[in-house]
Protein backbone atom coordinates (compact mmCIF):
# COMPACT_ATOMS: atom_id res chain seq x y z
CA UNK A 1 0.00 0.00 0.00
CA UNK A 2 2.96 2.04 0.72
CA UNK A 3 4.74 1.70 -2.48
CA UNK A 4 0.72 2.95 -4.57
CA UNK A 5 0.89 5.89 -2.30
CA UNK A 6 4.41 6.99 -3.15
CA UNK A 7 4.19 6.43 -7.09
CA UNK A 8 0.73 8.10 -6.65
CA UNK A 9 2.34 11.30 -5.24
CA UNK A 10 5.55 11.13 -7.76
CA UNK A 11 2.70 11.47 -10.38
CA UNK A 12 0.84 13.97 -9.12
CA UNK A 13 4.02 16.32 -9.01
CA UNK A 14 5.25 15.53 -12.13
CA UNK A 15 1.59 16.26 -13.91
CA UNK A 16 2.27 18.82 -16.82
CA UNK A 17 0.29 22.01 -15.94
CA UNK A 18 -0.02 23.33 -19.20
CA UNK A 19 -3.32 25.09 -20.30
CA UNK A 20 -3.83 26.90 -23.21
CA UNK A 21 -7.34 28.45 -24.69
CA UNK A 22 -5.38 30.32 -27.72
CA UNK A 23 -7.22 31.76 -30.97
CA UNK A 24 -6.44 33.97 -33.78
CA UNK A 25 -4.56 33.97 -37.14
CA UNK A 26 -2.52 35.74 -39.29
CA UNK A 27 -3.49 37.06 -42.71
CA UNK A 28 -0.03 37.05 -45.13
CA UNK A 29 0.13 40.79 -46.89
CA UNK A 30 1.15 39.17 -49.90
CA UNK A 31 -2.32 37.01 -50.23
CA UNK A 32 -2.53 33.50 -49.44
CA UNK A 33 -4.24 31.41 -46.79
CA UNK A 34 -4.88 32.50 -43.02
CA UNK A 35 -2.09 31.19 -40.70
CA UNK A 36 -3.24 30.27 -37.48
CA UNK A 37 -1.82 29.11 -34.60
CA UNK A 38 -3.44 25.80 -32.79
CA UNK A 39 -1.16 25.72 -29.52
CA UNK A 40 0.23 22.45 -28.60
CA UNK A 41 2.70 23.42 -26.16
CA UNK A 42 3.62 26.59 -24.50
CA UNK A 43 6.99 27.35 -22.29
CA UNK A 44 8.54 29.97 -19.88
CA UNK A 45 12.13 30.72 -19.67
CA UNK A 46 14.54 33.84 -19.48
CA UNK A 47 13.05 36.61 -21.18
CA UNK A 48 10.34 34.43 -23.21
CA UNK A 49 6.72 32.94 -23.50
CA UNK A 50 6.47 30.56 -26.19
CA UNK A 51 3.48 28.40 -27.81
CA UNK A 52 4.55 26.53 -30.69
CA UNK A 53 1.99 24.83 -32.91
CA UNK A 54 3.93 21.64 -33.24
CA UNK A 55 4.31 19.24 -29.88
CA UNK A 56 7.88 20.10 -28.68
CA UNK A 57 9.34 19.08 -26.05
CA UNK A 58 11.38 21.82 -23.65
CA UNK A 59 14.90 20.37 -25.33
CA UNK A 60 13.65 21.08 -28.73
CA UNK A 61 13.03 24.89 -27.85
CA UNK A 62 16.08 26.08 -27.53
CA UNK A 63 16.47 28.44 -30.83
CA UNK A 64 13.80 30.96 -29.77
CA UNK A 65 15.68 33.80 -29.21
CA UNK A 66 14.94 38.00 -29.64
CA UNK A 67 16.10 38.54 -32.16
CA UNK A 68 14.09 37.84 -35.66
CA UNK A 69 14.27 39.21 -38.69
CA UNK A 70 11.21 38.56 -41.43
CA UNK A 71 12.21 36.61 -44.33
CA UNK A 72 15.36 35.25 -42.85
CA UNK A 73 16.39 32.30 -42.67
CA UNK A 74 15.10 30.07 -39.80
CA UNK A 75 17.56 28.53 -37.41
CA UNK A 76 15.24 25.12 -37.58
CA UNK A 77 14.81 22.54 -40.41
CA UNK A 78 10.90 22.14 -39.95
CA UNK A 79 8.13 23.92 -40.60
CA UNK A 80 6.47 25.46 -37.24
CA UNK A 81 3.96 28.57 -35.83
CA UNK A 82 5.61 29.74 -32.50
CA UNK A 83 3.41 32.95 -30.94
CA UNK A 84 6.31 34.31 -28.71
CA UNK A 85 6.60 36.95 -26.18
CA UNK A 86 10.53 38.31 -25.79
CA UNK A 87 10.94 40.81 -22.74
CA UNK A 88 13.61 43.65 -24.26
CA UNK A 89 14.82 44.52 -20.50
CA UNK A 90 14.87 41.65 -18.53
CA UNK A 91 13.52 38.07 -17.37
CA UNK A 92 9.42 36.85 -17.69
CA UNK A 93 7.80 39.39 -15.01
CA UNK A 94 4.70 39.34 -13.12
CA UNK A 95 2.39 42.47 -14.38
CA UNK A 96 0.47 44.30 -16.94
CA UNK A 97 1.72 45.08 -20.19
CA UNK A 98 0.78 47.70 -23.03
CA UNK A 99 1.76 46.08 -26.76
CA UNK A 100 2.36 49.21 -28.39
CA UNK A 101 4.73 52.37 -28.22
CA UNK A 102 7.80 52.11 -26.23
CA UNK A 103 6.64 49.23 -24.33
CA UNK A 104 9.17 46.01 -22.44
CA UNK A 105 7.31 43.27 -24.53
CA UNK A 106 7.76 42.40 -28.32
CA UNK A 107 4.95 40.33 -29.29
CA UNK A 108 5.72 38.20 -32.30
CA UNK A 109 4.19 35.46 -34.73
CA UNK A 110 6.61 33.44 -36.68
CA UNK A 111 5.51 30.92 -39.49
CA UNK A 112 8.56 28.90 -40.29
CA UNK A 113 8.12 27.15 -43.79
CA UNK A 114 10.71 25.52 -46.06
CA UNK A 115 13.97 27.37 -44.00
CA UNK A 116 12.45 30.78 -44.23
CA UNK A 117 10.81 32.67 -41.46
CA UNK A 118 7.69 35.04 -41.67
CA UNK A 119 7.69 37.57 -38.35
CA UNK A 120 4.43 39.55 -37.52
CA UNK A 121 4.58 41.75 -35.01
CA UNK A 122 1.88 43.07 -32.69
CA UNK A 123 1.53 47.08 -33.26
CA UNK A 124 -1.36 46.89 -30.49
CA UNK A 125 -2.61 45.09 -27.40
CA UNK A 126 -2.01 43.80 -23.81
CA UNK A 127 -0.47 41.09 -21.89
CA UNK A 128 -0.95 40.34 -17.99
CA UNK A 129 1.13 37.64 -16.08
CA UNK A 130 -0.26 36.38 -12.39
CA UNK A 131 2.62 36.55 -9.99
CA UNK A 132 4.60 33.66 -9.87
CA UNK A 133 7.79 32.23 -8.14
CA UNK A 134 10.82 30.99 -9.39
CA UNK A 135 10.33 28.09 -11.53
CA UNK A 136 6.86 27.43 -10.76
CA UNK A 137 4.28 27.38 -13.85
CA UNK A 138 3.41 30.68 -15.20
CA UNK A 139 -0.54 32.08 -15.96
CA UNK A 140 -1.73 35.05 -17.49
CA UNK A 141 -3.70 36.25 -20.39
CA UNK A 142 -3.12 38.20 -23.53
CA UNK A 143 -4.91 40.36 -26.43
CA UNK A 144 -3.34 41.89 -29.03
CA UNK A 145 -3.93 43.02 -32.75
CA UNK A 146 -1.08 42.40 -35.78
CA UNK A 147 -1.84 45.55 -37.71
CA UNK A 148 -4.75 44.44 -40.40
CA UNK A 149 -2.95 41.43 -40.62
CA UNK A 150 -4.67 40.07 -37.68
CA UNK A 151 -4.50 38.85 -33.65
CA UNK A 152 -4.27 36.27 -31.15
CA UNK A 153 -6.01 36.33 -27.66
CA UNK A 154 -6.10 33.84 -25.07
CA UNK A 155 -5.37 32.61 -21.56
CA UNK A 156 -2.26 30.29 -20.37
CA UNK A 157 -0.92 28.17 -17.70
CA UNK A 158 3.13 26.94 -19.52
CA UNK A 159 5.69 25.50 -16.80
CA UNK A 160 9.27 26.76 -17.22
CA UNK A 161 11.82 25.38 -19.19
CA UNK A 162 15.39 26.15 -18.77
CA UNK A 163 15.96 26.27 -22.71
CA UNK A 164 14.51 29.61 -22.81
CA UNK A 165 16.91 31.77 -21.52
CA UNK A 166 19.08 34.95 -22.16
CA UNK A 167 21.66 34.01 -23.98
CA UNK A 168 19.99 35.34 -27.00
Amino acid sequence: MRQILILTALMTGCADPTELNISGFVRPAEGGDDIPLNPLRGYWGGPFIAFTGDDLECEEVDWINKFNEDGDDALVDYDVNVLQFTFSESDVTAGSYALSGASPIIAEFLSIEDGKQAVYTATEGTLDLEDFEDENPLTGEFDFFIGDEGGFRGTFTVPHCPNLSSRF
